[in-house]
C-alpha cells in the first residue's frame, strides 16, 4: 500500500507546470556614499540564485520536504503517518527523478514548483 501511495505521489510529480525564469529589477548594493558596489551586487545575486537549501510544503496530514545540496536532492513525505524517502539529481534550477532523465520539479526565486496529485505546489525555502 505504501508503494502504490508513493508511486501515484511521484506520478503527480511527473506532470510539471512550467516555471518561467523570474528576472529582478535593479538589485544593484551601494556603499555608504552611494556608490554602486559592482562586487556586492554578484554576491547578493549568486546567494539568492542558488538552488541549495530546504523546501518544505505542508497542510492537513501531508508534508513534502526537499533538500537540494549540490547535483542531488532528498526528500521526505508524511502522508497521514506514513513516510516515505526519496532522492535524485539536480541540474541547474531542475531536480529530476533519480534516473536523472524525468525533471519533476523547477527552482525559482518563488521557491521549488512541483505537481503533487493533480494540484501545482510551491515549497518554500527554508
Amino acid at each position: 500500500m505504501k508503494s502504490f501511495q508513493f508511486g501515484f505521489i511521484i506520478l503527480g510529480i511527473i506532470v510539471l507546470a512550467s516555471c518561467g525564469n523570474v528576472e529582478s529589477s535593479d538589485t544593484s548594493v551601494h556603499d555608504a556614499h552611494g556608490a554602486e558596489s559592482e562586487n556586492a551586487n554578484s554576491y547578493n545575486e549568486e546567494q539568492d540564485l542558488s538552488p541549495n537549501g530546504t523546501y518544505v510544503y505542508s497542510e492537513d496530514n501531508f508534508e513534502a520536504r526537499m533538500t537540494v545540496s549540490g547535483n542531488s536532492w532528498s526528500g521526505v513525505t508524511t502522508i497521514y503517518g506514513d513516510v516515505q524517502y526519496d532522492n535524485g539529481v539536480a541540474r541547474g534550477n531542475s531536480i529530476y527523478d533519480e534516473s536523472g532523465m524525468v525533471e519533476i520539479g523547477q527552482i525559482s526565486n518563488s521557491g521549488l514548483v512541483t505537481v503533487i496529485g493533480s494540484s501545482r505546489v510551491t515549497l518554500r525555502k527554508r
